[in-house]
């Protein structure tokens, strides 16, 4: 579930509170990283010490990955 909360930080440039924010309210974000309707999103200070942990790093890797075989994410691709 971390590891999908930091993608959704990386591919919309979100800071670990905006993205705590963005998985407790929206549903789609939500159902991505595996909560239910009435589930709370993990505390952003979890995902910063996740963050410095290599999740971020895992996570920008498997972003290079997609890119490199030609996989393309829309509106939330980087130029």
């Amino acid at each position: 579930m971390l590891l999908q909360m930091l993608a959704v930080a990386c591919l919309y440039h979100l800071s670990e509170r905006r993205v705590e924010e963005m998985t407790t309210y929206p549903l789609a974000i939500k159902e991505f990283v595996g909560l239910a309707v009435d589930e709370l999103a993990p505390d952003h200070s979890t995902l910063s010490v996740c963050k410095g942990r290599g999740l971020e790093t895992i996570c920008e890797a498997v972003l290079r990955r997609t890119r490199a075989v030609g996989i393309r994410l829309g509106q939330t691709e980087r130029s």
